[in-house]
């Protein structure tokens, strides 16, 4: 009788362990998906920033995709995400030259957008106010303004 509840543990204690791995893979990264709306132009590309870092914030990001503009609204799937809180920052660079042209002033002359769409009157809203998690397999829609 000994050897066979050992032998039972063992199994008990290597399907917990099995278990627990595969719920921690399983859970570990999921797909993001960013609607863009309100394109106006039909031309030139649409750059995506998904962001953790805030010193990412209106600056240069480390995982920037850019999407070709074919209609008023496009669609970017990103696998792989991790859980955790993000923003996403986009832009329609309608003449490809690969910035968000300003007037002198700095208020931008081309399209942009935040996620959860927050207002702004005066300059961009704060990193907090665009601030979203991921649990899950999400979608999200930023209006291009």
């Amino acid at each position: 009788g000994y050897k066979k509840v050992e032998a039972m543990r063992y199994l008990i204690f290597m399907f917990c362990l099995m278990y627990i791995s595969n719920q921690a893979s399983g859970q570990s990264q999921y797909q993001l998906t960013i609607k863009v709306t309100g394109i106006k132009q039909l031309k030139g590309k649409v750059g995506v920033c998904l962001i953790t870092d805030p010193k990412e914030f209106l600056s240069n990001c480390s995982d920037y995709t850019e999407v070709p503009v074919n209609a008023q609204q496009i669609t970017l799937k990103k696998e792989g995400v991790k859980p955790g809180m993000y923003v996403v920052t986009i832009y329609h660079d309608a003449n490809s030259n690969g910035e968000l042209d300003t007037n002198i002033l700095g208020i931008p002359k081309e399209r942009y957008g935040f996620s959860n769409n927050p207002g702004s009157r005066f300059g961009p809203p704060g990193f907090k106010k665009c601030l979203f998690e991921i649990r899950s397999d999400t979608i999200i829609t930023i209006r291009a303004r």
